[in-house]
């Protein structure tokens, strides 16, 4: 038998806050108010839904059918079904909506998906096709399992002991306030999968009464009758402590009984009944998409990952490139060991981790050593990576082929009657067009004397990245000594997005940030200046760079959940005698009244009271604290 993990999350139980004075619902309008602090740190994560749709509440005297309202202030909710095809479709689909409806209030930027699940099959479609807009990770095994259980334990007990304070006792409280949120987790359980037998009873219980606290909420499904013998007894902490939808043949109900009593109207059982609710997923996921899509007069970004944290760690930094952020461009720039090569491997992983070859596609150059980016010859979204160091020819040749390609897209888009990229994608979604994302590593080579040719690259890449932003055709250079980067004053007005690690000397921080900004002379090692303005010193964002991230199992996972026409070939090229692009050689250009209630119900903060008040439901700070009570400490 395995041995148990046994990491406590430090705090007593009973000293876990589960709620705060003033929790109460926080669903916010269906379209999204996140303020603009900055182009890459964003508001708004603040709002939740404390109670999610789980059924269809149906009058027998009356037309009236509706979703009932289930709270989630238990930490979370178990959907229990029979093994039968079509109880277990239902019970899936009451999962997924439960899950949808808290995407579609937090936002998706805001919401972790985790999902401990052993089956060949996927489960969740409709989640699955939202992995472009947030992160979504799964577990296929026991060990597996296992070891992301306890990454979540030690979320939870970071969030309590280093985010969480007297002031602030939960994540929905702290979020409020916060310029770049917490992320809510949402844990998809498998209870007839998950290694419960593995996982100290102790420290699972003490994890269940903390999480909700720490912005944690588990879906637990699964046939409760079928759970091995070896997991019963650290299922049935979770069974103990959170509603129980059971699904069957005969319709829905909730256990246990004092808990549906405080839920459930309260007219006779014999006038009203629930029944399974109608499918709405497909809905709510255009929806979100729609709205995320928008993002309304800003525009959106084609790329954000995170990259760091502001250097008191309450808010993270984004590297952004788009219309939102105003940026289309980067420059890179630190001295050796500083971390400038860790962060760009980290947004390079980042976006296998949240984009697929149909919205981004990568070209890998390195004039270092040449094998850096080999590492990166699997990732699902590079194309090629060249590897000859000193072929500083590819490099001018890649930008011919970019050129080339902006004029046939600019021949496309005036034929389409469009102006950009982002207006022909969204006219023309199912011929979108990807994102092309050049990175060059040791730029500098490319502007010295001992290239021939620098005079003209600096020109060429001057007209692409004047000309590539309408068109999706973006430049990131890196360098770790700047000086000796002879890029003239015009090229590198077009890159207005700045990050510089430590530099020692004042005019390496002026060529990189221009004068009288010099941040980059007193930071620390991983720390860095993150500018999205050019260099202004009042656009200056100090942060620190995130560890190392681990970009082979991170590539692996996004291939395993991605389908073929999602994933380029990668190309490794040790020799430049063809280096054209076209878009068509790729294969990355992409060829009820209850729903409708449910829609305007999950957008609208009077309509979820309403709801609440049919139930006769009254969310008060005691309502809250008797649902999420289970008299344990």
């Amino acid at each position: 038998m395995p041995s148990k993990s046994t990491r406590a999350i430090g705090q007593p139980t009973g000293e876990m806050p589960l709620c705060s004075s003033n929790l109460r619902l926080c669903a916010a309008s269906g379209v999204s108010t996140m303020t603009k602090v900055s182009n890459n740190v964003h508001a708004g994560g603040y709002r939740f839904p404390f109670f999610v749709p789980v059924a269809a509440l149906e009058f027998k005297q009356s037309s009236l059918s509706s979703p009932f309202m289930c709270p989630l202030a238990r930490g979370g909710l178990v959907f229990s079904y029979s093994n039968n095809l079509e109880v277990v479709r239902q019970a899936i689909q009451g999962v997924e909506l439960a899950t949808l409806s808290i995407i579609l209030i937090a936002e998706p930027e805001n919401v972790y998906i985790r999902e401990y699940d052993f089956s060949v099959s996927k489960k969740f479609q409709h989640l699955l096709d939202l992995r472009g807009y947030l992160q979504y990770k799964y577990a296929a095994t026991p060990t597996s399992a296992e070891e992301d259980f306890l990454e979540l334990v030690d979320l939870a007990r970071y969030r309590h002991r280093e985010v969480l304070s007297s002031s602030t006792p939960d994540i929905y409280t702290f979020n409020k306030n916060q310029v770049s949120p917490q992320p809510y987790q949402i844990v998809l359980m498998n209870i007839t999968d998950f290694p419960f037998e593995r996982i100290d009873e102790g420290l699972l219980a003490d994890f269940l009464h903390a999480a909700f606290a720490a912005g944690i909420i588990v879906f637990a499904y699964g046939d409760t009758e079928s759970i091995r013998p070896s997991a019963k007894r650290g299922a049935s902490l979770l069974l103990d402590r959170m509603p129980v939808i059971d699904f069957t043949i005969s319709g829905v109900k909730v256990r246990p009984e004092e808990l549906a009593a405080e839920i459930l109207p309260k007219a006779p059982g014999d006038s009203w009944t629930l029944r399974t609710i109608d499918d709405s997923r497909g809905l709510l996921v255009d929806f979100i998409k729609q709205r995320a899509a928008g993002n309304e007069e800003a525009g959106h970004d084609f790329l954000s990952v995170p990259i760091g944290t502001s250097l008191d760690g309450r808010h993270k930094i984004h590297f952004a490139l788009g219309q939102k952020s105003g940026n289309y461009h980067a420059l890179i720039v630190g001295n050796t060991g500083t971390g400038k090569t860790t962060l760009l491997n980290n947004i390079i992983t980042e976006i296998a981790r949240k984009y697929t070859s149909k919205q981004v596609l990568l070209y890998l150059m390195d004039y270092k050593e040449g094998v850096e980016f080999q590492i990166f010859n699997k990732h699902p979204n590079v194309a090629k990576v060249f590897l000859d160091n000193k072929d500083y020819n590819a490099a001018f040749n890649m930008l011919n082929s970019f050129a080339s390609l902006i004029e046939n897209r600019g021949a496309l888009f005036k034929t389409r009657g469009v102006r950009d990229i982002d207006e022909h994608n969204s006219t023309f979604p199912d011929e979108a067009l990807p994102h092309m994302v050049l990175i060059i590593d040791e730029a500098q080579k490319l502007f010295s004397d001992d290239y021939s040719h620098s005079h003209q690259f600096d020109n060429l890449l001057l007209d692409v990245a004047s000309r590539g932003r309408s068109f999706g055709i973006h430049i990131i250079l890196s360098t770790q000594n700047i000086l000796d980067m002879d890029i003239s004053p015009r090229t590198l007005e077009q890159i207005t997005l700045r990050i510089a690690f430590r530099l020692s000397s004042e005019r390496a921080a002026y060529k990189v940030l221009g004068y009288e900004n010099l941040a980059p002379l007193s930071l620390g090692k991983y720390e860095f200046v993150y500018n999205p303005a050019g260099g202004t010193p009042d656009a200056n964002m100090l942060g620190r760079a995130a560890p190392p991230a681990d970009f082979a199992s991170v590539i692996q996972q996004a291939l395993s959940m991605r389908s073929p026409d999602e994933i380029v070939v990668t190309e490794v090229v040790t020799s430049t005698a063809s280096n054209s692009y076209d878009d068509a050689t790729t294969s990355t250009q992409a060829k009820d009244t209850t729903s409708e209630s449910l829609l305007r119900l999950l957008g609208d903060f009077d309509e979820i009271d309403r709801q609440l008040d049919l139930q006769n439901v009254r969310m008060t700070p005691e309502n809250i604290s008797e649902l999420s009570d289970d008299d344990t400490n």
